[in-house]
């Protein structure tokens, strides 16, 4: 539907999507929606914290508080301290930061509804092309999830 009729570019596309929203990169985000949980032999009351760590392109180490519960709703937030590594043939990226995350849960089934993550990181881009040349990097960004009703 794009209107790419080179079969070239099209394979590219494929094959960066296809990371992306393929089997593997789907597991991988709904890995993220369920981190926010503690171990599960771990209860947890109203401003009780707990620790955890994800792993990817970007790790995390989490430091979570469960903010409100009630019957129907779980409120969370979150502080991290994150590592972003990116290493491909166009570029590559060595970036630290901090994230805050704030997740608003079903309580019944503890899916989320909303998640908002924000975060900032900073350091360096290499791009092989240039050699060892280094670029000064930041990205700063706000991540909204929130669950589509039907």
């Amino acid at each position: 539907a794009s209107g790419i009729t080179d079969a070239t570019t099209l394979a590219t596309i494929k094959t960066s999507l296809g990371k992306e929203y393929g089997t593997e990169g789907l597991a991988n985000s709904f890995k993220q929606m369920t981190y926010i949980y503690p171990n599960a032999t771990n209860k947890v009351a109203v401003g009780d914290t707990w620790e955890n760590e994800y792993s990817g392109k970007l790790n995390t180490k989490n430091k979570w508080t469960l903010d409100a519960q009630d019957a129907n709703t779980t409120t969370l937030s979150c502080t991290a301290d994150v590592i972003m590594t990116v290493k491909d043939a166009n570029a590559n990226m060595d970036l630290t930061g901090t994230q805050t995350t704030k997740a608003i849960a079903n309580a019944k089934t503890g899916f989320i509804n909303t998640m908002e993550v924000t975060g900032t990181t900073n350091g360096n881009s290499t791009i092989p092309m240039l050699g060892d040349q280094k670029i000064p990097t930041k990205i700063t960004s706000t991540i909204t999830y929130k669950t589509i009703e039907e």
